[in-house]
This record gives C-alpha cells, structure tokens and sequence, in this order.
C-alpha cells in the first residue's frame, strides 16, 4: 500500500509528500522534520504520519493549535 499527504493552508500554498511504510514522516516548522510547514500557525514539531501495519495514523505532538484532517 502506498500513500501520500496532501497540506493544504489558507492560501494557495501545498505540500505533497510521499509517505513511506517503515518511517515515520515528522511535520512542523523545524528544519529537522522530513515535511517542513514555514507557517506561523504551526508548531516546530507540529505531528507525525506513521503506518502500524494495518493503517496510517496522525498524531498531533501536543499543539496549542491542534492538527486537523480532512
């Protein structure tokens, strides 16, 4: 099974990432994440995307903001 997210903000801006199985992708402002979002909305480590074998989960690394899906 293969996946992609899709980020979408306020404006016209997205992100397209290729998710991968055995990793997990890290979202935030911080250069270090493997999806990095430069909005001031966002946390430097915002969420993670990961698989555990049956399905993909979103997990919000405690924002004031919170992590929305769609």
């Amino acid at each position: 099974m293969t996946a992609s997210l899709l980020v979408q903000g306020r404006g016209i801006w997205a992100h397209h990432h290729e998710l991968e199985k055995h990793s997990v992708c890290k979202i935030g402002r911080h250069p270090d994440n493997q999806l990095r979002i430069n909005d001031q909305n966002i946390s430097g480590r915002h969420a993670e995307v990961l698989y555990d074998g049956k399905r993909w989960l979103v997990r919000d690394l405690g924002t004031t903001n919170g992590t929305f899906l769609n």
